[in-house]
């Protein structure tokens, strides 16, 4: 009894998962200057964010210099 009380529940999450958001993919090759200085600034801050940590990663750098990092005024 208790391996079909077992199924029951595995199907039952299963059939409940939520499906996850399809990811937008972005090649940065094909980005432009002017396309990402247009862009809205929350855009702006991930993709520059995400070059950096490219770069970074790229050069084995692993320290972050917390006086960079936060919102501008």
């Amino acid at each position: 009894m208790k391996p079909s009380i077992l199924a029951i529940a595995t199907v039952a999450l299963l059939a409940t998962s939520v499906v996850a958001k399809a990811q937008v993919v972005v090649d940065l090759s094909l980005i432009t200057c002017k396309q990402l200085l247009e862009s809205d600034q929350e855009r702006q801050t991930l993709i520059s964010s995400w070059m950096s940590g490219y770069f970074s990663a790229s050069k084995n750098l692993t320290v972050v210099d917390f006086r960079y990092v936060g919102p501008r005024p």
